[in-house]
C-alpha cells in the first residue's frame, strides 16, 4: 500500500480523470511546462494533498518525499534547492500545474519520464531531440486515464519530428490505452534562432548609428543656422 501510495504521488500530475494535456513551450534555454489534469474524481481529501504538498520538478527528487510527509501536507516544507512545481485547483479543469526548467536539467522533468516506458533528451551544440520511446507507460499505471495529449512549440527550427498534428507553430501527439507502442520525437536547431538574435542586435546597432547620425547632422544645421545669423546680425550693425 505505501509502495503505490508514493507511486501515485510520483506521477501526480498525469493520473486521474478522463484526460490530461502536457503543453511545452521551448524559448531559448528555457523549458516552461505546463500540465492540466481534467475531470478528475479524486476525492476532497486526495485532492487536498496534491494541492499542499510541494511537488518536485526533477523525478529523481521524488525519494525525498518520504510516506509521513506525504500523507501529513501540512507538515512539509520545501527545500531551498529543489525546484518545485506550482500547482492550483482550477475548479471544473481539475488540477493545473507549472514550471520554469533549463534546458540542460529538462532530461530529468517528471511528467514524460513518468509518461513513456523510456525517455532521452539530447542537448549538444545546437541540437536538441526529445525522444519518448517503447510505448506510453502512464496507462499501465493508472487505469482511469482515457487519454492524453502532448503540446510542443518552439522558437527554434524543428528538422523532424512524428506528431499528429501541426497547427500554428504548435506540435500535438495524441495518447489513448490503445496505443501500446506509440512513439514521441521531436528534433529542433537553435542555429536559425542564434543568428536571429544576432540579427536583430545588428539592426538596433544601425538603428543607434542612424539615430546618432542624425543628431549630429541637426546639431550641425542648428550651428551653421546660428553662425550665418549672428554674421548676418553682425553685418546688419555695421
Amino acid at each position: 500500500m505505501k509502495k503505490k501510495f508514493l507511486l501515485l504521488c510520483a506521477s501526480v500530475f498525469l493520473l486521474s480523470g478522463c484526460t490530461a494535456t502536457y503543453e511545452l513551450d521551448i524559448k531559448e534555454d528555457v523549458f516552461t511546462e505546463r500540465i492540466q489534469i481534467n475531470d478528475m474524481n479524486l476525492s476532497e481529501d486526495v485532492k487536498e494533498i496534491y494541492l499542499t504538498n510541494p511537488m518536485p520538478v526533477d523525478y529523481r527528487e521524488t525519494c525525498y518525499l518520504d510516506y509521513d510527509r506525504l500523507v501529513k501536507p501540512n507538515e512539509i516544507q520545501k527545500q531551498d534547492d529543489i525546484n518545485y512545481y506550482n500547482i492550483k485547483d482550477s475548479n471544473t479543469d481539475g488540477l493545473i500545474a507549472t514550471a520554469d526548467i533549463q534546458l540542460g536539467q529538462y532530461e530529468y522533468s517528471r511528467p514524460l519520464n513518468y509518461t513513456f516506458v523510456n525517455m532521452h533528451v539530447n542537448n549538444y551544440d545546437n541540437y536538441i531531440s526529445i525522444y519518448g520511446y517503447d510505448g506510453p507507460a502512464i496507462f499501465n499505471m493508472y487505469n482511469t486515464l482515457d487519454s492524453f495529449d502532448v503540446i510542443i512549440s518552439t522558437d527554434k527550427e524543428v528538422l523532424d519530428h512524428n506528431a499528429d498534428q501541426v497547427k500554428d507553430g504548435k506540435y500535438s501527439w495524441h495518447f489513448t490505452k490503445e496505443d501500446t507502442e506509440k512513439e514521441l520525437y521531436i528534433e529542433m536547431d537553435s542555429t536559425k534562432v542564434q543568428q536571429k538574435k544576432q540579427l536583430e542586435e545588428t539592426e538596433r546597432l544601425q538603428d543607434k548609428i542612424i539615430y546618432i547620425i542624425f543628431l549630429v547632422l541637426v546639431a550641425i544645421v542648428l550651428l551653421v543656422t546660428l553662425v550665418v545669423r549672428y554674421k548676418h546680425n553682425k553685418h546688419n550693425k555695421i
